[in-house]
């Protein structure tokens, strides 16, 4: 035997959604969370700090310890676009080699963009 579900009361009327509505209810979801981080800020904070520790470490004791990126590599739009979401959206330091280098065999120009792993933010293009 199959029983439907109901996702409302059988004797209750149909609830009319308007964009009004969602918009309230969506301000009410922030206002709560906000409140919620306010109230229990101290905690917030330390797994931050702990967060923040682990990824520091982790780049000194594992590979890849840094990302070239070229800045001829293909469109340099989108180059330029990868650069600054990095830099400016994710506060991920970039930098610029000011002389050719090698590493492993491989050669690199100057003026290719190099992101350092040992850095607060430095794991999030490692996971993305």
């Amino acid at each position: 035997m199959v029983q439907s579900r109901a996702y409302c009361a059988s004797n209750s009327a149909p609830i009319e959604w308007k964009f009004k509505d969602a918009f309230t209810l969506q301000l009410e979801s922030h206002k709560y969370g906000v409140l919620y981080v306010a109230r229990n800020k101290d905690e917030f904070l330390y797994n931050f700090y702990v967060r923040v520790r682990g990824r520091q470490r982790m780049p000194t004791a594992t590979a890849p310890y840094a990302f070239v990126i070229p800045a001829n590599g293909g469109d340099n739009h989108d180059v330029i676009d990868l650069i600054n979401n990095l830099d400016y959206l994710q506060h991920i330091e970039v930098f610029q080699a000011t002389a050719p280098f090698s590493l492993d065999g491989r050669n690199f120009n100057a003026g290719d963009y190099v992101v350092d792993l040992n850095q607060p933010y430095g794991m999030w293009p490692s996971r993305c």
